[in-house]
Formats: C-alpha cells, sequence, structure tokens
C-alpha cells in the first residue's frame, strides 16, 4: 500500500510544567537529596483507565476518580480522571470537583459534558469533608440548599460522592447537608453501576495562544482519559501534507500539543484536519482523522 503524503510525527514525551506550580527547594550541602516526584493512583483509576504515560513529573502528583451520574445511561455513574499535585487533599479536590462540576459546554470538556450530569446546582463548593468512623460527611456551600434537591436527585448526588469517597479506602457512605445543617441525605457506594466508558475520546481541538491578543500558534487535542499516542498529523482543511513540526503529551497524558516547525498562526476561524491514532492504559485503541475548528485558548 502506498504511504500517505506528508509526515508522521511519533511521540516527544514532555509533560508541560506550565499548569503545575512547583515551590523551589532551598539548597543546602548538608540536606538529603529531595525525593524523586511519583505518580500515585488510587485502585479505582488503575480497574478503570490502567496504566499511565511515563512522563516527567514536576511535583508528586496523585490520579483519582470523580463520577457522575451518566446522561447516557440514567442509574449509572460515568467515571472522570481527575490529577492534583496537593499532597494530602486529594480526596478533598476530587469531591470538589464533582461538587463543582468540571466546566460548562462552551469550556474545553463541553464534548464531556454531553455523557455526565453535575449532581449539584451551579454555585455550590465544599465547604467541609469529614470521616465519621466509616462515613464521610460531606457540607456543601457556596448557594447550595439541600431542599432545592428532589428526592431521586438526593440519592444521584449522594451516591455520586459515595463512589467518589469510597476508592480511598475509608467509608463506603457519604452524609451530605447543606450549610445550615437542617436536611441531610446520604447513600452507599454499594452496588452502584459505572458505566463502560469504551474506547478513548477526543473532547476538541484548541488553538493555543502565549499572550492575550497574539496569534495562536499552537494546537492542542483534548481527551477523555491520558492516553498513549501512537500517530499524530495535523493538516490545513483540504491539504495533502501535514504540518512539519513536533508533537508533545501534555497534561498527564490527558492532551497532546502540536508546535508546527516555523512560524505558523492557526486561525480559530478556520477547520484543521487532524490524523491520530491512541491507546488508553487498558489498550483500548481509538484512530481518526477528522476536521475540526478550534476553540481558542491563552495559556495560563
Amino acid at each position: 500500500m502506498k504511504r500517505r503524503e506528508g509526515t508522521r510525527w511519533r511521540l516527544v514525551p514532555l509533560l508541560a510544567a506550565s499548569t503545575i506550580l512547583l515551590a523551589g527547594l532551598a539548597s543546602c550541602a548538608k540536606q538529603p537529596p529531595p525525593e524523586k516526584p511519583v505518580l500515585r493512583t488510587t485502585k479505582a483509576f488503575d480497574e478503570i483507565f490502567g496504566e499511565l504515560p511515563q512522563l516527567p513529573l514536576p511535583a508528586t502528583a496523585y490520579a483519582t476518580v470523580a463520577y457522575f451520574p451518566s446522561s447516557l445511561e440514567p442509574g449509572k455513574f460515568r467515571p472522570v480522571p481527575i490529577f492534583s499535585v496537593e499532597q494530602g487533599k486529594e480526596e478533598e479536590l476530587v469531591v470538589r470537583t464533582v461538587i463543582r462540576g468540571i466546566g460548562t459546554e462552551e469550556g474545553p470538556a463541553g464534548a464531556l459534558l454531553a455523557e455526565i450530569v453535575h449532581p449539584f446546582p451551579d454555585g455550590s463548593d465544599l465547604s467541609s469533608l469529614t470521616d465519621d468512623t466509616g462515613k464521610a460527611k460531606v457540607a456543601v456551600g457556596g448557594s447550595f440548599r439541600a431542599e432545592s434537591l428532589s428526592g431521586a436527585q438526593k440519592e444521584k448526588a449522594a451516591r455520586a460522592l459515595a463512589l467518589t469517597v469510597s476508592q480511598f479506602g475509608k467509608a463506603e457512605k457519604v452524609e451530605v447537608t447543606d450549610d445550615s445543617g437542617k436536611v441531610t441525605f446520604g447513600a452507599e457506594a454499594g452496588s452502584a453501576e459505572v458505566v463502560d466508558i469504551g474506547a478513548p475520546k477526543i473532547l476538541g481541538l484548541l488553538a493555543v495562544r502565549e499572550e492575550e491578543g497574539k496569534p495562536a500558534g499552537v494546537l492542542s487535542v483534548l481527551f477523555d482519559r491520558p492516553v498513549f499516542v501512537e500517530d499524530a498529523a495535523f493538516f490545513g482543511a483540504g491539504g495533502s501534507a501535514s504540518y512539519p513540526g513536533k508533537v508533545y503529551s501534555t497534561g498527564f497524558g490527558m492532551s497532546l500539543e502540536f508546535h508546527p516547525g516555523g512560524k505558523i498562526a492557526f486561525d480559530p476561524e478556520r477547520e484543521y484536519r487532524v490524523r491520530l491514532a491512541v491507546r488508553d492504559g487498558k489498550g483500548r485503541k481509538t484512530s481518526v482523522e477528522q476536521e475540526w475548528r478550534p476553540k481558542t485558548a491563552t495559556r495560563h
């Protein structure tokens, strides 16, 4: 078979450190060398998402799972990978994610939002998380009022939190209340069903600029989970030859960035064709060639 025209770019494993802040270590001859950063995972993460790409870590990190009610399979829960670098706060942060939600339909996670239901209304936030002999007590603050949820909504919300906290091995039950403490509801992780997430999904394409007002010089592909990129090529819409450049894995393998050779500005009003072959840590594979109009993002 004749090979298609254009260059295929193999993955250059490099974790972008721009999204993670790492405090500097004071140098001292008598101090032992700093421990090598490691990536820790919960058992639930291993069972659902499997192996992770071996990428450089600027700090010790934690891979956990947030569970949301599924919009595609009512009664089941959709797992979402969540990463953190705040030691000792991984449980609090993933519980807060379930309460706050994971963005808006207009944002980078828009495609994933089509698969889930946010169990708490907008404006909800985590006030406190405590363990009471095998039961996690969750106080939800912000604008949340417990009486605003129906019985079915309370069951979904509590079950999502119960599944999320159960991965840490301390509790299988949750008790939820608001800041007033007048209404409480709860659930157990128990026999809650988790959806089969299938093969990796592409959530969308971003045109990334380094500063506000500057043209976008990078294309970034977002995934619904960490992936190993086996092949990637980027084209102008209708073009037969791929852009020269390099591809980098970023965000714990949740995204890849294409940095073109030379100065190329990517126009968010145009479509770009992306050819990808990826697999996740459980060996599930996705191959796709599709055109996208990128959303604009500014690097922070």
